[in-house]
C-alpha cells in the first residue's frame, strides 16, 4: 500500500512541477521584451484645450477645439523624424477634419503639439472622436518603408 501513495505522491509532485512550469513560462512570454512595446514613440498625453489654451471637453459650434498631443522618445537610439497626425470624427463618424505636425525627437525627449480644429457653425452636435497617429512619413511617400512609430491615441469631445 505504500507503494501506491508513493507513486501517488510522485505524481503529485510532478503535477506540481509541470503546473509551475507552465505558470513560468506564460509569465515570461507575457512580460518579455517580443511583446513589449517596441515602438520608438510613445503618446503619453492627448488632451482637449480652448482656443486660451485652458483644458475643456465640450465647445460650441464656432469654437476652436485644440488637439494637444505629448509624445516621448524612447531612450535609446538616435533622433527620431515623426509625422503627427490628428484626425477628427464628428458625431456621424465622418472625418472633419485632418491635421498634422512633422518634426523629430532625440532619446527621451519629450514633445508637445497638435492641431487646432475650428468646428463649423453648420457642424453637427454630438460627441466627436479625435484619434492621434505618429508614423515615418506618409504611406504615399515612404511606399515599403512606412511604418507607424506610436501606437495610436484618441480623445473624445462634445460639440453643443
Amino acid at each position: 500500500m505504500s507503494t501506491v501513495h508513493g507513486e501517488a505522491g510522485v505524481a503529485m509532485k510532478r503535477l506540481l512541477a509541470l503546473t509551475l512550469l507552465l505558470v513560468s513560462v506564460s509569465l515570461l512570454f507575457q512580460y518579455s521584451p517580443v511583446s513589449a512595446n517596441t515602438y520608438p514613440i510613445t503618446i503619453t498625453q492627448i488632451r482637449t484645450l480652448d482656443s486660451q489654451g485652458t483644458p475643456r471637453s465640450s465647445f460650441a459650434r464656432g469654437a476652436t477645439a485644440v488637439i494637444e498631443v505629448t509624445i516621448q522618445a524612447a531612450a535609446y537610439g538616435t533622433s527620431v523624424s515623426y509625422l503627427l497626425i490628428v484626425e477628427i470624427f464628428d458625431s456621424n463618424g465622418i472625418v472633419a477634419f485632418i491635421g498634422f505636425v512633422s518634426d523629430s525627437v532625440a532619446p527621451a525627449q519629450i514633445k508637445t503639439s497638435g492641431a487646432g480644429y475650428s468646428i463649423p457653425a453648420s457642424a453637427p452636435t454630438g460627441t466627436y472622436t479625435a484619434r492621434v497617429f505618429v508614423w515615418n512619413g506618409w504611406p504615399s511617400v515612404m511606399g515599403p518603408s512606412w511604418e507607424a512609430l506610436a501606437a495610436p491615441g484618441q480623445t473624445t469631445f462634445q460639440v453643443t
